[in-house]
């Protein structure tokens, strides 16, 4: 688990978890507002076939205390920098500041790790 003690607005602790057996459903179903989808995959599951399929990404639940919002990508590129490849929080989470408190969690976990 990643956890930087970031919280939302709603005071929730904001964390990343590995996608297991227990939460991979609740990250595929998670699903961007209607208006979103031009830019981000209609669901959660693509983004994780994505990491399923290439050696490039891993795929991060994202949790709000205890319940699955959202889903990240993190990847490594040839010369070892690593970056978040793709975001995804759910609409009826979305405005509570998850996604500020998700990238907040992971960029420095990433930086960390170059070099």
């Amino acid at each position: 688990m990643i956890n930087e003690g970031h919280l939302d607005r709603a005071g929730r602790r904001v964390t990343l978890r590995p996608v297991d057996d227990d939460n991979w459903r609740a990250v595929a179903d998670v699903a961007p507002r209607d208006d979103q989808r031009r830019f981000v995959a209609a669901l959660g599951a693509r983004y994780l076939l994505l990491s399923m399929r290439s050696e490039v990404w891993t795929s991060l639940a994202v949790y709000a205390d205890e319940t699955v919002v959202g889903h990240v990508m993190w990847g490594v590129d040839d010369d070892g920098s690593h970056w978040i490849g793709g975001m995804l929080i759910d609409a009826a989470e979305q405005g509570r500041g998850v996604g500020r408190a998700t990238v907040q969690t992971l960029a420095p976990w990433l930086a960390a790790r170059e070099g």
